[in-house]
């Protein structure tokens, strides 16, 4: 017997549907689909195409009543504009605002109808972004970037009032990604009045002159989840220090790039629901004082945690691990955590035996690898290994060391940025304890058709592999031309699905 879904049940399914294509086939079944699918794809159309659309542009102006039209001709578009009225109200569906996006669609639509002649642009697209976030009730992501140093951010005062004045359309915003040291001062005062429902704040390029009044925003708000700051050049202290407000919501905290110098941890070691910390290429004068505060106050227990190329306190990334304990699922630690600290193995393997994740740099002082190798075992819930160091010897890890065996039975995914032969990637995969999934390696080490051949057999053999990706890693010196044909190549694609990883913090080891 046949079951009707109702409304409410398919909105729910719609939410989790974010293929464009699955969207798009969706439209033709009946009313009710189209309905209920036209809203989501344009709740945010520029993510859906993955570009800027001159035809987003178009459709939007269809929305437009005739004196809105009319205004846009008196300011300089002369053209007139003819269109049907839409069989939606595309601009009430907007959620998320992408500034530059919409920009850029704007001025390559004024370019088709070839108008750009008559327009001073930048003043124009200002008026006329305000005129769309008039009709627009229910923006709840907003980008407000720059890719053009030359080009002055608009006073987001402008914007700031939809069709009613009682009405601010950024009011109801839940995440913000800002930045840039071109952005209006202002921006972040005239925001920190009337936004406190901010669960997401991602800010790049910031500088001191604004520290205080993004300070007043984060203090604003009412239940801040998760913060990134990249490339903060100053008035780093307040904003740590800001994060005290929000010691009950705070559960990500992500720092890029970021000057602490004279600033104290104590800010975020407050937050005792805090489950990420990633803390990536940051500076401090002294680090021991930077990291004291989770000696003495916290008790965080975490569930990621990522160190790369930052000072660190060995007692202090110590009590981190032991309190967060089998609690802790994501690890990525560079060479300067596993210098510092002898123990680390025998931490990791005490307290951190629920790990799922775990990318981790590779050294030769003190046999290491061979230790890790050792524990490996021990994580029998480990699905994913990121070995960081090409310029160990493949050989001694595979003969010697038994890579292959030592893997956890666990492991679907192993990514090795290593130098190796294609008969010591055959020994590898042939000897494999891990019914791998998906498998990483450098292709700037001469990599061959051989290669590929050793990969296909394991995937006939072991029927698991899914997917191959390729780093791009080894120094100059060691760079040596792959050999690989087209047709060898396209026998793998015919079997296996290749695309290289996508980890944009991995430039940094």
């Amino acid at each position: 017997m046949p079951v009707n879904l109702t409304e409410d049940c398919f909105d729910e399914i719609i939410q989790y549907i974010n293929n464009k294509q699955t969207l798009y086939s969706f439209l033709f079944v009946n009313r009710l689909f189209c309905r209920k699918i036209i809203p989501k794809l344009w709740s945010d159309p520029f993510t859906l195409l993955g570009q800027s659309s001159p035809s987003i542009v178009r459709i939007y102006i269809s929305c437009l009543s005739n004196n809105e039209r009319e205004s846009i001709y008196n300011w300089g578009l002369r053209i007139k504009i003819k269109q049907n009225k839409p069989l939606f109200p595309y601009l009430s569906f907007l959620k998320e605002l992408d500034f530059w996006c919409l920009k850029g669609s704007t001025e390559e639509w004024v370019r088709s109808v070839r108008c750009e002649r008559n327009l001073k642009m930048n003043s124009f697209f200002r008026y006329f972004l305000k005129i769309l976030l008039k009709k627009c009730q229910n923006i709840k992501i907003l980008r407000w970037f720059i890719h053009d140093k030359h080009y002055i951010m608009p006073d987001i005062r402008n914007f700031s009032y939809g069709s009613h004045k009682s009405h601010n359309v950024f009011e109801n915003i839940r995440e913000l990604h800002c930045g840039d040291y071109y952005l209006d001062p202002v921006f972040y005062r005239h925001l920190s009045k009337f936004c406190n429902k901010i669960v997401i704040l991602n800010v790049l390029h910031y500088h001191k002159p604004n520290d205080s009044n993004l300070t007043d925003l984060i203090k604003k708000q009412k239940g801040l989840q998760s913060i990134t700051f990249c490339s903060l050049s100053g008035g780093t202290l307040r904003l740590v220090n800001s994060l005290s407000s929000q010691v009950h919501s705070l559960v990500s905290l992500r720092f890029e790039d970021t000057d602490f110098t004279d600033v104290s941890s104590k800010g975020f070691a407050d937050c005792s629901n805090l489950k990420t910390i990633e803390l990536l290429d940051c500076r401090t004068n002294d680090s021991y004082t930077f990291w004291e505060p989770f000696i003495q106050i916290s008790r965080i227990q975490l569930s990621k945690f990522t160190l790369v190329r930052t000072p660190i306190n060995p007692k202090a990334i110590e009590a981190i691990l032991k309190n967060s304990d089998r609690n802790l699922r994501e690890l990525t630690l560079d060479k300067i955590v596993i210098e510092s600290m002898p123990e680390i193995l025998n931490i990791l393997k005490s307290y951190c035996k629920n790990l799922i994740y775990l990318k981790i740099s590779l050294i030769e002082i003190n046999d290491f690898t061979q230790r890790l190798f050792n524990i490996l075992p021990t994580f029998k819930r480990l699905k994913s290994l990121i070995i960081r160091n090409s310029r160990l010897n493949t050989k001694y890890m595979i003969n010697k060391l038994k890579l292959g065996p030592s893997l956890p039975k666990s492991l679907r995914l192993l990514d090795m940025d290593l130098e190796i032969s294609a008969n010591m990637l055959k020994k590898f995969l042939d000897n494999c304890a891990a019914p791998l999934e998906r498998l990483i390696l450098n292709y700037s080490i001469g990599f061959t058709d051989e290669h590929l051949k050793h990969i296909l057999k394991y995937w006939r053999t072991k029927k698991t592999l899914k997917s191959i990706g390729f780093t791009y890693r080894s120094p100059p010196e060691l760079f040596i031309m792959s050999s690989v044909t087209e047709k060898m190549e396209a026998r793998v694609k015919k079997c296996i699905e290749v695309y290289d990883p996508d980890d944009q913090d991995d430039c940094l080891f």
